[in-house]
Order: C-alpha cells, then structure tokens, then sequence
C-alpha cells in the first residue's frame, strides 16, 4: 500500500475482534471494509456498528459461495451507512468452497462504494 500512496497510515492488530474491541481498533476510522468469512462475526460486526457507530460507513460482502452468476451480485444500502456488496443468498456448497471470481467481483464492488464514499466525504 504504501508504494502506491506514501501517505496512508497502515496499523495492524494481532487480536480476535468482538464488540468490545471494535471501537478501539475502528475509533479513528471512518470507513470500514468487512472482509470475514464467518457469519457469526459478519453479524457481531455489524449490530456493533448499528449499534454503536451511526457516524462510520462499513461495506460489507456475503453470499458470494459456489458457483452463480456473476451479474447477480450487487451492491445494496442496509441502512444510511451500511453497504453490502453480494448476491446475498448464495451459501457456501461444502464440494466447491468460495470461488475467486465471485470474490474478486464483491472486492471490486467494495472498492468502488469506498471511492464513493471517500469523494463524499472529501467534499
């Protein structure tokens, strides 16, 4: 990242999130990308932000398992600032595992609700 853009600030955190946690790591941001495979930290995620953050964007994925079509993912508004990038239905088939196009595609959409947002609140 840094040789693409000197200025941006990398911090890492070696640490299992929960709802606990989230507002120190996140404090600071303003926009959040939710990249987890598990459902169960998906949702803790974002009833935290819900909850907690109504300030703060996240852009979320889910249902990008097997195989689909690839025009079916989108990118929806959950609530005023919560994005999800995704079919969201497609669960995962235990045989095929995630396939890397469909990832790639949601990543991409993601990428792209974030330049959004940052246009918008760079204005």
């Amino acid at each position: 990242m840094k040789s693409i853009n000197l200025l941006v600030k990398i911090e890492t955190h070696k640490t299992k999130l929960n709802s606990k946690n989230l507002g120190i790591i996140f404090h600071d941001c303003q926009i959040v990308v939710e990249a987890f495979d598990s459902i169960e930290v998906k949702a803790m995620i974002v009833k935290t932000f819900t909850k907690d953050f109504p300030g703060k964007y996240l852009v979320c994925a889910s249902g990008l398992a097997g195989f689909g079509k690839s025009n079916k993912i989108k990118t929806r508004k959950l609530t005023k600032n919560i994005f999800i990038c995704g079919d969201n239905q497609t669960e995962p088939i235990e045989t095929t595992g995630l396939m890397a196009p469909r990832v790639m595609i949601a990543a991409a959409h993601q990428a792209n609700k974030v330049l959004e947002l940052i246009s918008k609140i760079s204005y």
